[in-house]
């Protein structure tokens, strides 16, 4: 059996001269919305998340104690943190906004894709997880203490 490629080979093709005048398609200027580099979330959530990052770190800091294989591995991963954190600094730093969304400002709501979101409901998604991940540092050095470790 032939493939496109096989039978499109034995089609007998015409040449084409070189002075030929070929069709030029223009193409019109269609005009471009400028990119939006702007997050619009406050820098309140952006606190929290640090801040439960922190608790947790500190939470595993008080289980390890002074044992140093534990420091290391809890080093490597703050490290991680602080870079998954700083890359996307230095990237959103490269093309600051040129000024603050109402959502920031509070009067109004953050448009997404699924629907507008008020403060709250941006709040609780965003934080969510590292609040749970503090409350998890927490818990293991509250249970580190109670067992004696």
């Amino acid at each position: 059996m032939l493939d496109e490629l096989q039978s499109a080979a034995l089609v007998e093709q015409k040449p084409v001269a070189l002075d030929a005048a070929r069709p030029v398609r223009i193409i019109p200027d269609i005009p471009v919305q400028p990119e939006a580099t702007n997050l619009q979330i406050p820098k309140s959530v952006w606190r929290a998340m640090w801040a439960s990052y922190t608790l947790f770190f500190l939470g595993l800091l008080a289980a390890i104690g002074t044992e140093l294989s534990g420091l290391f591995m809890l080093a490597i991963s703050a490290a991680y943190t602080f870079m998954f954190f700083g890359t996307a600094a230095v990237l959103f730093g490269l093309n600051p906004p040129r000024k603050k969304s109402h959502f920031e400002h509070g009067i109004g709501v953050l448009e997404t894709w699924t629907g507008p979101m008020n403060r709250s409901a941006v709040a609780g998604q965003i934080l969510a997880v590292p609040l749970c991940i503090a409350l998890f540092g927490i818990s293991i050095a509250v249970i580190a203490r109670a067992v004696g470790l």
